[in-house]
Formats: structure tokens, sequence, C-alpha cells
């Protein structure tokens, strides 16, 4: 059993036989500041073969000094940990400890060592990496303020600057959500003041934060996130060409979050497929698939982090559906499937979609797209945050579901970044040569993994 364990995105092994490694501290602020992980003391990792039990020879002491350093603010900023994360096992007659890290809230993050928030570690495939410094930036402004993009614009721009066709298809759009509405009859002023897009700021009304990236045009955007990209893309598969693309600067459009958005929308609802379902005798095949992109689209503006570079990203193709946002996860994936958690980054933007019905506010919308699947007999979505370039990638398929094992080779070649051989999968998945090629022959045709290119020796297998 541990001795097939292979370090991975979740998993790393020490050998820690009769001290607690240095390295551990940078392994438990990376797993912090990503998805989380377990450190197993007390494994010897083999290159190639299994791994060696060597054991810990003073596992009451080096527990004892887990805990100790871990509440020492000098040399961790946060202890995270309870009694409950740290055992003993007793494996072949070898002490091993397990100490699982859970992911850091998003009030918590950046988890990082001796007082000094730059040495703050993220986890990149097997390794642990420093964070880059727009990262640390980025969870440190989280941190001390409730929503950047509900304060006031920098510039100080008003009403009178921001794109008068967004404002105009946005108050069309609110009369249509909110036929009853109050505000029908209200001057602009009063009304963007109401729903959020103007804050008075020494007597003068000024667009937050929010305000510009959705109603505004590129270049003032630019001028307060030089960052700031959209893009989307609809490709037959993922090769060079494309049939379509909607970017922020091709000036077809004001290049703002709105307007992207609405053109965006409407590309997918003519694009996406159409499976057969009924509900009540009625086919909702395109309707369930339609809804479940849309969810994940405003999913991704509202937790994109538009000061860092790779903003929001759309790709289409024939099997799939990827959606990406700059930032890391607000909250861990296990929440966010369970459902009832709503923190988004953008709480400004969020609330201005809201008002014209748009948007989930429960914190359903991933549930919701799980029955989605479910219903369609399609594959889960798959969710990926890449530590390094700073970004949340979610896949939404169009194909149907796998089986169990084929579930599990994409959930190993998720975590092993690297690639896998075909007998270090053998090893984890305690499966025979030939049943596990059949398999991965499946998943290659299928498109859902690749190879490394070489056929024999040094083949590797990774997610596509």
């Amino acid at each position: 059993m541990y001795e097939q364990l292979k370090e991975s995105n979740v998993v790393e092994l020490k050998e820690a036989k009769d001290k607690l490694p240095s390295t551990f501290w940078e392994t438990y602020s990376s797993f912090a500041n990503s998805n989380g992980g377990t450190i197993y003391l007390g494994i010897e990792k083999v290159k190639n073969g299994e791994n060696k039990i060597v054991g810990v020879n003073n596992p009451s002491n080096i527990m004892k000094t887990i805990f100790d350093v871990a509440n020492n603010t000098n040399k961790v900023s946060k202890n995270i940990l309870n009694s409950d994360d740290v055992r003993l096992i007793e494996y072949k007659n070898k002490k091993i400890i397990e100490v699982h890290i859970r992911m850091a809230s998003y009030l918590e993050k950046p988890i990082y060592l001796n007082a000094n928030p730059y040495l703050s570690y993220v986890r990149d495939g097997e390794n642990d990496r420093l964070m880059n410094h727009n990262h640390v930036l980025s969870l440190l402004n989280r941190a001390s303020i409730t929503s950047f993009d509900l304060e006031i614009n920098k510039l100080g721009i008003g009403l009178e600057e921001l794109n008068a066709p967004s404002l105009k298809r946005y108050r069309e759009m609110f009369d249509i959500a909110n036929p009853n509405n109050m505000f029908k009859n209200y001057d602009d002023e009063t009304f963007f003041t109401l729903v959020g897009v103007l804050k008075k700021h020494d007597d003068k009304l000024i667009a937050t934060n929010a305000a510009v990236v959705l109603f505004s045009n590129l270049l003032q955007i630019r001028n307060i996130f030089p960052n700031f990209s959209l893009d989307y893309i609809v490709k037959n598969d993922f090769d060079n060409k494309w049939q379509q693309r909607i970017v922020s600067d091709d000036l077809t459009f004001s290049g703002n979050v709105f307007d992207f958005y609405q053109l965006v929308s409407s590309d997918l609802n003519m694009r996406l497929p159409s499976p057969y379902a009924l509900n009540n005798d009625v086919d909702v095949g395109h309707k369930l698939v339609y809804e479940s992109a849309i969810e994940l689209f405003l999913n991704a503006i509202f937790n994109c982090d538009f000061s860092l570079p790779t903003g929001i990203k759309i790709i289409l193709d024939n099997n799939r559906l990827i959606i990406r946002n700059s930032g890391d996860m607000i909250i861990s994936l296990e929440e966010a499937f369970q459902g009832g958690f709503s923190y988004p980054r953008n709480l400004g933007i969020a609330t201005i979609f809201r008002n014209i019905k748009l948007g989930d506010k429960a914190g359903t919308g991933i549930p919701t797209v799980l029955e989605n699947q479910k219903r369609l007999k399609y594959m889960s979505p798959i969710y990926e945050f890449n530590n390094v370039l700073l970004f949340v990638e979610v896949t939404l398929f169009f194909q149907n579901a796998l089986d169990e094992l084929e579930e599990q080779i994409i959930q190993l070649l998720k975590e092993h970044k690297n690639g896998l051989s075909l007998n270090s999968l053998k090893d984890l998945m305690s499966i025979g040569k030939y049943r596990l090629n059949n398999y991965l022959n499946n998943l290659l045709e299928k498109g859902l993994i690749k190879t490394n290119g070489k056929e024999t020796k040094g083949k590797l297998f990774l997610l596509k």
C-alpha cells in the first residue's frame, strides 16, 4: 500500500527517520495555499521502484514538534491543524506519521513562513514553489478589504464616461427581470446608484471598480487593470484553427465584461449540443447544457481576479467547454460540490448581475451543474487550479459518463501533472496491464488523455 504511493499535487513523502525535516513547512504552506494534501513521514521515495518504509524512531517528539512550530507565529503564519489531522500509523513493524493539511480558507491565505508573506508556497505537481509576487499581493488584498470591486475607481470615472449602450441594455434587462420594479421612473444617476454601479464620494457620484469592469470601455478598464483580458474561442478540436472568436482587444465591441457576457452567452446558445432528455414530455436537453455553461461562465466572472494575467478565457470544441479565470479558488472543491457556500471574489459584479436574475446567490450553482450532467448521463466536470499561472479552470464535457476505473485514471492523471507510466498506473490501481491498456486506449480515443509522444520506453500518459 504505502510502497506504491506516488508524490503528486496532494501527496508528499518525507523520510523523517529521526527528526522533522525543515522542508515539512514548505509543503505545509504549499498544501494550505493550494488544494490541501497529505504528508507521510517515515517513507523514503524511490525514483524507480517501490518506496522504502523507514519509519520514524521518535514519533511522539516529532508530532509534538509539528504542533509546537505550527503554533509559533514567528515560524508559521497560522496553525490550520487539529489533533485529528496528525495520526500515527503502524505498518509492517514501522511507525509512519500521516499529516493531513486542509486547504486554507480565503480569509486565512496566504499561509507563509518566518513572518514573511513572500515566503508563501504553492503546490506545482510534485514540488513546492514560492508564490510569485502578484499572487501574494492578490491574496493580501483580498484579506485586507471586503471586496476590491466595491471600492470607487482610482481614476474618478463617472456615469457619463461609462459605455452608454451597455448601461442602456442593462436597464432594459433589469426591467424585464423585474417587471414591477419601483425604479422605472428614476433618472440614471439614481437608478445606477441604487443598483451598485455608482457611489457618492466628495459630493460626486463615482463608478465602482465593478462598474468600470462591467460597463466601461477597454482603454479605461486597462488604466485600472493593465492585465485585463477576455477571450472566447470556438474550435473544431484542440488544433490551431478556430471558427469564431470574441476577444476584448478586437475593437468589434466595447471590450467590457457585460457586453462580452451577452455576446458569448448568445453564441453558446446557438452552438451547444442538444442531447435528448425528457422532463414532463418536454425535451430539455439543450436547456440543461446551456444552464450549466452559463452557471460556470458567471462563476468565472464573479471570481476572476482581473488584476492578474489570463483574465477570462473560454474554449468551445465538439466535446467540451473549457472556462478559465485568473485567481485562486475562494472555497475548496468539496465546499463547492456540497453547495450552500457563496463567497464571490467580486461581490459588486455578482450583485449587479444578480439584480437582473443572473447568477446563483445560495451557493447551489455547482451542485446544479453536477445534477444536470448526471441527468444527461454526461461526465462530471473537471476542476483544476494552476498554482504557477494562477488560474482556475473547469471543463464541462459533452460526452457519456465514464465508468469507475476510467474516472480513477482521470483523477490520478489530474494529481500527477507530469504524467504516469503504464506500470505506475498499474501499481496505483492494482489492475492488470492488459485491462489497463484497454481503458487507456478508450480514453485516448475519446480525446480525454494524451501521451508524451514516446511509443515504448519512457512513455507517459497525461491529462489532455
